[in-house]
């Protein structure tokens, strides 16, 4: 893969997260600073941390954006204390707003809190932070009020999410993980075997109006929600539950058999949950992620990664796809206390990126239900290097990869597919923000270097055309002489309605607007 940019914070482990839109990446390392970089690696803004510097952790444990893109909670350390040196625990927190370049530090009255995880709820609005005591905080960003649950878990909370109807699901080390209202008080409280290491939920199936069920029964209400969640119980089994709506019962639908349509079994919140449990060569649990509201990929210590269904119950236990795709010896040799294989899931184009070691590799995932391995974009760092996260962006063209020699890496995964061409030329998108023209002739390529990533591109007999929204740009390709000459930008024209398409002629070009 290209490298489009790199980040480099330190000399230790990387923290990086993008913002669900995609226009922002957020990146701490062992430094005392936090860098928001814009979508081509430029510097947007620079946030300075208190405390003191570790060499072997991030001074922020979690970045936290909202379903928005337009604000991001940061938990950092801040002051020298007996908790600071794990490396899941902050004692500070802030909020931070990228297009205001606002930043906001939480005020607790004095009161000191070891912050051990924070999520957003599906507005943006409430913040929810928990701390190694097992108590919640609130944070309102419209009222900017903080309030605290206490007693929520007996340990301290590791994971966590909110449901699509804005209730507060958490898993912690005291074997629990809990559902509670918006108001903060628990709905539901599932004990189970050993420590919540990571919480999930599946993304809700697309179930709009009335429809036809499984052998032909017919639904009658299809927009109940499913809140399907999968828990890690200490990296031995994964649990999945599905939460229904918050007073979901089985009443709702005509017949007892559509509540296996498309396997929800929406059974509401006294259905037990179920739990997979692993054949003993592929190791501990590492990381998983949900493909689809029925479809899991789990990743082992093994190297394995493992496709399961949940469409029935009796699917819930068959393998649809396993894979050795890295050997043991690479994901032992990871970062302690962290996981030794990272995943993520890009929904836009079906791939998912997997990494272990000093090795990042991508895969397809095809109908059949099989991974593919695109051995052209596989990674490999030095022997010395660690990956500390993995993540996609911008709908699957980049992917950042975080190490532990205090550098994150953005790279180019896969551009959209821009190119014209006449008898003698063809001009394509070699990168975000540049073009290439070969001469087929000569075989001379003339890069392009762009004013924004194109939407349109048109070739003509001496120009070249590119352009977004209701911009375009022309470029001069006569003069160019050697592939170390840029053409020049000869015009930049602005059109009353958003572009199209673009012809060019010898002397002409035509644009096709709203």
């Amino acid at each position: 893969m290209k490298q489009l940019f790199e980040v480099v914070l330190g000399s230790g482990p990387t923290l990086f997260q993008w913002s669900p839109t995609g226009q922002y990446l957020a990146v701490s390392g062992t430094s005392l600073r936090v860098q928001i970089l814009d979508r081509h690696g430029t510097v947007h803004d620079e946030i300075s941390l208190g405390g003191k510097e570790w060499v072997s952790q991030t001074a922020v444990t979690n970045f936290a954006w909202d379903p928005k893109g337009e604000t991001l909670a940061v938990l950092h350390r801040s002051q020298i204390n007996k908790f600071e040196s794990s490396a899941n625990t902050a004692d500070a927190a802030m909020v931070y707003r990228p297009r205001q370049k606002e930043c906001v530090r939480l005020d607790f009255g004095g009161q000191r809190h070891e912050f051990t995880h924070c999520v957003w709820d599906g507005g943006g609005r409430v913040l929810a932070l928990g701390t190694g005591k097992g108590n919640v905080l609130s944070y309102d960003a419209k009222s900017t009020k903080i309030t605290s649950v206490l007693g929520k878990h007996t340990k301290a909370i590791r994971c966590g999410a909110w449901t699509t109807d804005g209730r507060l699901v958490l898993g912690g080390d005291d074997n629990c993980v809990t559902v509670s209202s918006a108001s903060g008080d628990t709905e539901l409280q599932l004990e189970i075997k050993r420590e919540a290491r990571e919480l999930r939920f599946a993304p809700e199936p697309d179930r709009t109006g009335s429809g036809i069920g499984i052998n032909g029964s017919r639904v009658t209400n299809q927009t109940q929600r499913v809140n399907q969640f999968s828990v890690d119980v200490g990296g031995s089994s994964l649990l999945v539950y599905r939460l229904g709506d918050g007073d979901s019962k089985v009443g709702k639908y005509e017949t007892e058999q559509t509540q296996a349509v498309s396997g929800l079994r929406l059974s509401g919140k006294h259905h037990p949950p179920d739990e997979l449990t692993f054949p003993q060569k592929y190791g501990k649990l590492n990381s998983h992620v949900w493909l689809a509201h029925t479809l899991l990929l789990i990743g082992f210590d093994s190297g394995y990664l493992l496709l399961m269904s949940t469409e029935s119950a009796e699917e819930l236990r068959e393998e649809k796809f396993a894979v050795k795709a890295f050997e043991a010896v690479q994901v032992n040799q990871n970062l302690v206390g962290k996981p030794g294989l990272h995943l993520s899931w890009c929904s836009e184009t079906n791939r998912v990126a997997a990494s272990v070691g000093a090795v990042v590799k991508l895969f397809e995932l095809t109908r059949d239900l099989r991974l593919v391995e695109l051995k052209e974009l596989s990674t490999h760092f030095d022997k010395n290097v660690t990956v500390c996260g993995v993540q996609w962006s911008m709908a699957g063209r980049v992917v950042t990869v975080g190490a532990n020699d205090g550098v994150a890496r953005t790279f180019l995964a896969a551009l959209p597919a821009l190119a014209s061409g006449t008898a003698t030329q063809v001009a394509y998108l070699s990168s975000l923000m540049e073009l290439s023209v070969l001469d087929l002739g000569s075989n001379l390529v003339t890069a392009v270097p762009l004013q924004a990533e194109p939407l349109f591109l048109a070739l003509g007999e001496t120009h070249v055309a590119c352009g977004m929204n209701n911009q375009a740009w022309f470029y001069d390709l006569s003069v160019v002489s050697d592939e170390t000459q840029a053409p020049r930008l000869v015009n930049q024209r602005e059109y009353l309605g958003v572009v199209t398409a673009v012809a060019m002629g010898a002397v002409y070009a035509i644009a096709l607007s709203e």
